[in-house]
């Protein structure tokens, strides 16, 4: 098996169980009234994403049932919208100061969590670690046009 193939593979492995482990972590840390989709949705909107349609694209769920989840958000005072637009799909959404503080503590509280496991690598490990998230940021970083190509070859 040539080394990308073999690398690719790990990928496919590896992720998904590192995200469930990143996740169980979340949710440790996130209170019962909150999911971690919802986690992810004051996060989406951190980062620079605010309209609905494309935080909906970017979890890879439906328009209406980001709607929502996002009406739920709302609901609760952790998101605003701007009333720009008479469309919902084109109204930007920011967060509320009580929803921007219940983001930093979760992710606060979850990096800590998550240090801890770190902290139990030795140092050398913790750098090659180091080392390969930079790498696999740089891998993701790059052209996300291809990356949304269709698979060439083997029919899903």
């Amino acid at each position: 098996m040539q080394n990308g193939h073999k690398t690719a593979k790990r990928l496919l492995e590896i992720i998904p169980l590192s995200m469930a482990r990143v996740r169980a972590e979340m949710r440790f840390c996130i209170p019962g009234d909150l999911s971690v989709p919802h986690f992810r949705i004051l996060g989406s909107i951190i980062r620079g994403k605010t309209l609905v349609n494309e935080i909906a694209q970017h979890h890879g769920v439906s328009q209406p049932s980001m709607s929502r989840s996002v009406n739920s958000l709302v609901k609760r005072g952790l998101i605003e919208r701007s009333h720009t637009s008479a469309d919902r799909r084109q109204t930007p959404l920011r967060l509320t100061k009580k929803g921007a503080a219940l983001f930093r503590k979760i992710k606060t509280a979850t990096e800590n969590r998550l240090s801890q496991k770190v902290l139990a690598m030795d140092s050398k490990n913790r750098n090659a670690l180091l080392q390969g998230l930079a790498e696999l940021e740089k891998l993701f970083s790059i052209n996300t046009e291809r990356a949304a190509a269709p698979c060439k070859g083997n029919k899903v």
